[in-house]
């Protein structure tokens, strides 16, 4: 068959035609995506060998110069971001006189903060969020691991002498200080997403049964709290617009009081986006690219958050949700369609957990599917009903004892060894299954073009 470049060219012209319908291969995601690994083969130990996996997404954006020239913005901004963020850490070496946060204790080290730095203290103290004046050396860690990066510490207090430790706490925290101990531990566990020394038992429960993700403060509690106060606000005959914006009140307050936690601040910067797309810019941008400029927002905050457990499950477990929904939103059957979903869900943050842990509950889906719609009614309960003891004090009583027949089924499937690279793998897949879909959908459209071009 004799080539045609009239054809080509027409086939050509209808891909341009077809990014603009789709927008997905012409989204922000492509270039986060690709700024992010080039950002990571330039400044980590991982092989060089990551940059490969940019060749699908490079192909199809071949034509693209949108694509080629934000991925160049987002690279400067994240460059730019790393450089001073490294010279304001590396500014307070020399020595110390303050009163510092503790934010992480560990059997043999502790962590403390003030201004957005962390120090790291090869020194067990107990009190988590109190506050302790010492003076020491500070001095930048030399032999970075993966722990230091996860962390964001990179500093170290040496030659200590502690003056005091002593207890702020606000007054929710007062508050929930009063109550019975049971309360107190699922309150901080629900609401602070905070694990003591008091509700530690319960914590390894949650991670044991593959449920923790549920009490980890994200986008479904500050989801949970901006609709539930917009059809209250609605039910008083607020007009939507209104109840919409004043909505969001209630979130910033919160983020507050978790101290802006980056799965929370996550979450906040995602439904503002949202909002802003909805009502100023008419849903111009897709759910996926919303969530990339979150992402691109965070790291411009904190450029070492990308290496943050909290921050990988949350943005790991929202972008696989939205890629799903995606996936198979032709499937007619709406109960089919949730379970497939819930299962894609499942599985992406059970391979993220392992790169953690070295086991995985066999029954943990069915347990996330058993969990998933009572943990809502308990924050919610938690949240609007905090002054009520007798009815926390009897569901919490209750979900104990659920607990403890619960974890009596559980089954537990041992690995030889942590696995790193097959979540990735996995992740990628999907990603690239999402963008051969739409690729599909394209040759689809481009060949109906076509035709009627002929005829």
């Amino acid at each position: 068959m004799k080539w045609n470049w009239k054809d080509t060219w027409h086939r050509f012209k209808n891909y341009c035609v077809f990014k603009t319908k789709i927008g997905y291969l012409n989204s922000i995601f492509s270039s986060i995506i690709t700024a992010l690994i080039i950002f990571i083969s330039l400044f980590s130990n991982i092989s060089k060998t990551i940059l490969l996996v940019l060749i699908p997404i490079l192909t199809i954006n071949i034509f693209n110069w949108k694509y080629f020239l934000i991925t160049t913005l987002f690279i400067l901004l994240i460059l730019i971001s790393y450089f001073i963020y490294q010279k304001y850490i590396f500014s307070n070496i020399g020595n110390i006189n303050e009163t510092l946060k503790i934010t992480k204790v560990y059997k043999n080290t502790t962590i403390v903060s003030k201004n957005g730095i962390n120090y790291l203290i090869k020194k067990n103290i107990e009190n988590v969020n109190s506050f302790i004046e010492i003076e020491g050396n500070v001095k930048r860690i030399e032999n970075i691991t993966f722990f230091n990066l996860n962390q964001n510490v990179f500093l170290e207090i040496q030659n200590i002498k502690v003056k005091q430790v002593y207890v702020f706490n606000t007054f929710i925290q007062k508050y929930i200080s009063s109550k019975r101990e049971n309360i107190q531990n699922y309150l901080n566990l629900l609401i602070f997403s905070t694990k003591t020394k008091n509700n530690e038992s319960i914590y390894e429960e949650l991670k044991n049964l593959n449920i923790i993700h549920y009490f980890v403060v994200s986008g479904f509690h500050f989801g949970l709290i901006y609709f539930s106060t917009i059809f209250i606000l609605k039910k008083v005959k607020l007009k939507e617009e209104w109840a919409e914006l004043i909505g969001l009140m209630p979130l910033i307050l919160y983020l507050h009081l978790l101290n802006f936690q980056l799965s929370s601040l996550r979450a906040f910067l995602f439904i503002l986006l949202t909002y802003i797309n909805k009502k100023i810019l008419n849903k111009y941008f897709s759910n996926i690219d919303l969530l990339s400029l979150t992402l691109l927002m965070i790291i411009i905050f904190q450029p070492y958050c990308i290496y943050n457990y909290s921050v990988i499950f949350s943005f790991g477990i929202t972008l696989i949700l939205l890629i799903s929904n995606n996936l198979f939103k032709k499937i007619k059957n709406k109960y089919l369609k949730v379970l497939l979903i819930w299962f894609t869900v499942y599985i992406s943050s059970s391979l993220m957990s392992l790169t953690i842990n070295e086991k995985i509950s066999i029954f943990g889906f069915a347990y996330q599917m058993l969990f998933m719609p009572i943990i809502p009614i308990y924050y919610f309960l938690s949240i609007f009903f905090i002054w009520w003891n007798g009815l926390l004090d009897l569901i919490f009583s209750f979900f104990n004892n659920f607990l403890d027949l619960i974890k009596d089924s559980n089954y537990y499937l041992l690995l030889p060894n942590k696995i790193f690279y097959f979540p990735f793998v996995f992740h990628l897949l999907l990603i690239y299954i999402n963008i051969w879909m739409n690729n599909n959908n394209y040759f689809n459209f481009s060949l109906k073009v076509h035709k009627i071009q002929i005829h």
